[in-house]
């Protein structure tokens, strides 16, 4: 069986010498229940610095989805500004939401538009629950408990324009359980061979992996920021490997799913999993020790 493996770590963007404006704080709490269920709640500040640079808006934290605060807005994942909005105001958005009815997980990056001054990622499950964090090294963890429950934070300090958290929460026991969800999503885009198109597909049998690998990546360019704000990052948004293959470009994970029905077109078992490169992760268990 050939394993597919997509990274969980996401790429910061360059950003201007004098950012438009600055997170002065940035606050993702997740409590999870003892069936493994959870929520999440998400408090973002920001002060707006040049507000006639952020026409467009600037791209606000998953979770916020239309929250607002003095007349600005969060929509399709973007804070748009008021009329009145003026230099030096400063925005607190939050939101409450579900984010699993069972086992789950979440990755949690800081804005890789614009500088954090402060940022903190909490988790609070039942001592009971299976529970993993991951952050990068930047990170200062703290572990408490009581009342038959144990919480885990993280905080970032001064992160630059340029710079990025990261971390990741999981109730998944093993990553076999965590993909069995990855595999139910991927199964539902996976296209036939003849859906592939003969630019992709023909004569696929003799390339063997190395050479279907070649072909997929050059007949389908990477579009890591699409327009459809859905389709950045996730499996559910994605479209599907037919209308990809056609199109001739995708996100990372739609490239993915061309690969894998490619795979299987030519009778190569293949399915989809998560990995963490062991370079870029730091793993928080308690009492927090970092592993390198």
């Amino acid at each position: 069986m050939l394993q597919v493996l997509f990274p969980l770590t996401c790429a910061a963007t360059a950003a201007a010498a004098w950012p438009p404006a600055t997170v002065v704080d940035q606050s993702v709490e997740i409590v999870i229940a003892p069936d493994r269920s959870a929520a999440r709640t998400t408090t973002w500040t920001v002060r707006i610095d040049d507000p006639a640079a952020l026409g467009a808006g600037v791209r606000a934290p998953p979770g916020l989805e239309g929250a607002e605060d003095q007349g600005a807005r969060v929509v399709d994942g973007v804070l748009l500004l008021g009329e009145d909005t003026a230099a030096g105001a400063v925005l607190t958005l939050t939101a409450r939401e579900p984010v699993s009815r069972g086992p789950g997980g979440e990755v949690f990056l800081t804005s890789a538009e614009l500088p954090t001054e402060h940022a903190s990622f909490t988790v609070t499950a039942p001592l009971s629950a299976p529970l993993s964090l991951w952050s990068d090294p930047s990170a200062v963890p703290s572990f408490d408990t009581g009342r038959g429950t144990r919480r885990l934070g993280l905080q970032w300090q001064a992160v630059p324009a340029d710079g990025l958290g990261q971390a990741a929460w999981s109730t998944f026991t093993s990553w076999d359980e965590a993909s069995a969800g990855l595999q139910r999503v991927v199964d539902r885009k996976l296209a036939e061979r003849e859906a592939l198109g003969r630019a992709v597909a023909q004569d696929i049998e003799g390339l063997g992996v190395a050479g279907i690998v070649e072909r997929v990546f050059a007949q389908v360019a990477l579009d890591p920021d699409p327009a459809d704000a859905e389709r950045r990052g996730t499996w559910a948004g994605a479209h599907d490997a037919a209308r990809v293959a056609a199109d001739g470009q995708g996100t990372a994970a739609e490239r993915g799913l061309v690969l894998i029905s490619a795979l299987k077109s030519a009778g190569i078992a293949a399915r989809p999993a998560w990995f963490r490169p062991r370079d870029q992760r730091a793993r928080c268990r308690p009492p927090c020790r970092r592993r390198r």
